[in-house]
């Protein structure tokens, strides 16, 4: 017994440390910055989308009635800003009263997730 708990929680180990070496979850604030810059870039996004998406990925998630604290804007003018970054699927929410959350696209995660998916490339759907 003494023998199969070594052998499992070592193979445990081994693929914890091997999927944390490929998400590299210490830079993904850098590279969720390094995407909204380059959806403003291509895609003409507003400045304010890089701040929300790195409060949503810090957190898990965001209530809306938060939206306009982090974007530094009117209520009104928020509650627009995040329906359009859920209208360019961006971020995501359930429903209109839903928390905001981060939507892993298959135009993102080349940037998010550069060991698992190459770099600036975007996948086609099937």
């Amino acid at each position: 017994l003494v023998g199969f708990c070594d052998f499992f929680l070592s193979t445990a180990l081994d693929q914890v440390e091997y999927m944390a070496s490929l998400l590299q979850l210490d830079a993904m604030q850098d590279r969720i910055m390094r995407y909204s810059q380059y959806l403003r870039t291509m895609k003409d996004a507003p400045e304010e989308l890089g701040v929300l998406m790195r409060e949503i990925f810090l957190r898990g998630s965001v209530p809306r009635g938060e939206a306009p604290r982090l974007l530094q804007m009117p209520a009104r003018t928020a509650r627009r800003r995040v329906a359009e970054f859920i209208a360019q699927g961006w971020i995501c929410s359930e429903s209109s009263l839903s928390p905001l959350t981060l939507k892993y696209s298959s135009g993102s995660v080349g940037y998010l997730f550069p060991k698992l998916y190459p770099e600036s490339v975007e996948l086609s759907p099937p």
